[in-house]
């Protein structure tokens, strides 16, 4: 079992959570990931210093946003075998307790939090983006790659207490492209304003709304107070589903405008307003992903294109089109997002 020592910790309470923010600011979270993810730079702890050759915003109704890093196609590590959605954790497989010392950034409780359980924040050793980092629920517990209650409030309250608009959160499930059967979210800042912040979204029923006006088709929900609780369960409650019908899926959390917010489509409205939730429900992919193949995963499904490949095939980075990329979403989310549609409905009467 891990046992790390001189790790910094952040205690929070619900006062230091800020569900709308006027403009971006930096908070003691942010500092203190910045500060930690700048050290593991200068330790070249890192597989590759992150460099991000080119980026472009794709022409085209859906803003798809491209950035060019090819050392991660090349020196990431081998993501494991994967070939079923509820596979148990195996100690015998590389998991976080592996991790060194230097790769942990810092711990995270809640004030007055029971039972001794911490919440680890790691880097992630390939970076997509700056600040790129593992949200790791209760790490020693070794749970398997599965959304639970508590993990998604740890990643929901983690946006919750930056004060950046540029703070992204995503879960990708087994058999939905996670790399690692242990329990962890991915957590990185992009500067770009995106569509998804803003799109229109359609009542479903109760919490649930849909996403359909997008090629990706999905699920939404949205956290428009201070009542994170509701959201989780809210959101669980489709996961869950979903987990226990074998059905592979991936989640992303970002701040946004609210659902019926008249100035949604316009790119200079207030994009703080609240939290928005996706889940998408897709085609399974099994065993390894190539990591220098183009696979939809959690910044895929939201819009957000990092290549590892300059230009050789239609998914290069100088090749890649919003029309290609509309076809990959379409036909990995829209059948099974048909074939589930009424009965998530159901899932909220």
């Amino acid at each position: 079992m891990a046992k790390w020592s001189n790790i910094p910790q952040i205690t929070y309470s619900s006062s230091d959570i800020k569900l709308r923010l006027l403009n971006s600011s930096e908070t003691k979270l942010d500092a203190l990931l910045r500060k930690r993810w700048e050290r593991a730079k200068s330790l070249k702890i890192f597989r590759y210093a992150l460099n991000i050759q080119a980026t472009k915003v794709l022409p085209g109704k859906y803003g798809f946003f491209a950035q060019l890093n090819e050392e991660r196609g090349s020196l990431r590590r081998k993501p494991q075998e994967i070939r079923d959605i509820n596979a148990p954790f195996n100690p015998m497989l590389f998991n976080f307790t592996r991790l060194k010392e230097e790769e942990i950034l810092f711990t995270m409780n809640l004030e007055g939090e029971a039972g001794g359980v911490s919440n680890y924040v790691a880097i992630n050793d390939s970076p997509i983006d700056y600040g790129h980092c593992l949200l790791l629920p209760a790490l020693e517990k070794c749970h398997p790659q599965v959304i639970s209650e508590d993990g998604l409030s740890f990643a929901i309250n983690f946006l919750l207490l930056s004060g950046s608009l540029d703070l992204r959160i995503g879960f990708n499930g087994l058999c939905a492209f996670a790399s690692v059967n242990h329990l962890h979210y991915h957590a990185y800042y992009l500067s770009n304003r995106m569509l998804l912040e803003r799109i229109e979204v359609h009542h479903l029923k109760g919490p649930c709304y849909e996403l359909t006006d997008y090629p990706g088709e999905g699920f939404a929900f949205q956290l428009s107070n201070q009542d994170v609780d509701s959201l989780v369960r809210n959101v669980f409650t489709l996961t869950s589903y979903l987990q226990e019908k074998g059905i592979a899926h991936n989640l992303y959390i970002t701040r946004g405008s609210e659902f019926q917010n008249e100035n949604k489509h316009d790119s200079s409205a207030d994009g703080s307003n609240i939290v928005r939730v996706y889940v998408w429900a897709r085609k399974p992919s099994y065993g390894a992903k190539e990591v220098k193949s183009f696979y939809p995963a959690l910044c895929e499904l939201f819009g957000h294109f990092p290549l590892t490949i300059r230009s050789e095939g239609v998914a290069a980075y100088d090749n890649i089109t919003e029309e290609f990329i509309s076809s990959v979403l379409y036909d990995i989310c829209h059948e099974v997002f048909l074939s589930i549609r009424d009965e998530v409905a159901k899932l909220y009467n």
